[in-house]
């Protein structure tokens, strides 16, 4: 079984922003998981020329596990590369050579489909980095602070499963 994960780096703690992120990059209706059903109304609203680019996520959005809490869901937080956490909720980026002690957890994890994009995937992404990039520098819907966003990468689960004729 093979999971493809958007992921999103940022300099903030994910965990406070992940589903409301998800929601305004993807206007994906009807799925109750990914974030407070406003943000997807308000995204829409503010791009009515994206519709075919919104209807493209009904397909596209998937399902993972990201944490065993909650079972399988559309996106999730994720560690980011580079940076670590004291323990008490700073995050900072890692000097070279250093090792993290606590895993810093700055990404939001999509997941996605990606062979459903399609023919246009340079062009979907673009769109997914302008929302991302407009959500971010936005502060007047949440709570939290404007943050930036460090970078984008693609991440593939594999599990593969073995069988072992066993002889008593």
């Amino acid at each position: 079984m093979k999971t493809e994960i958007l992921v999103i780096d940022t300099d903030a703690y994910s965990g406070n922003f992940e589903r409301e992120l998800t929601g305004w990059i993807t206007g994906a209706e009807g799925f109750d998981d990914v974030t407070d059903l406003r943000l997807v109304e308000q995204t829409q609203l503010a791009h009515p020329d994206l519709t075919a680019y919104f209807d493209k996520w009904e397909i596209v959005l998937a399902t993972h596990t990201f944490d065993s809490e909650y079972n399988d869901t559309h996106c999730g937080i994720m560690t980011t590369p580079g940076w670590t956490n004291d323990g008490h909720g700073t995050h900072r980026k890692l000097e070279p050579g250093e090792k993290s002690q606590y895993s810093s957890y700055q990404s939001v994890g999509i997941a996605i489909s990606r062979s459903e994009i399609g023919e246009g995937e340079a062009e979907f992404l673009a769109t997914v980095k302008q929302l991302a990039e407009e959500f971010a520098a936005d502060t007047t819907r949440r709570y939290i602070g404007a943050f930036e966003i460090l970078g984008y990468r693609f991440v593939t689960e594999t599990v593969v499963t073995t069988t072992e004729e066993v002889k008593f």
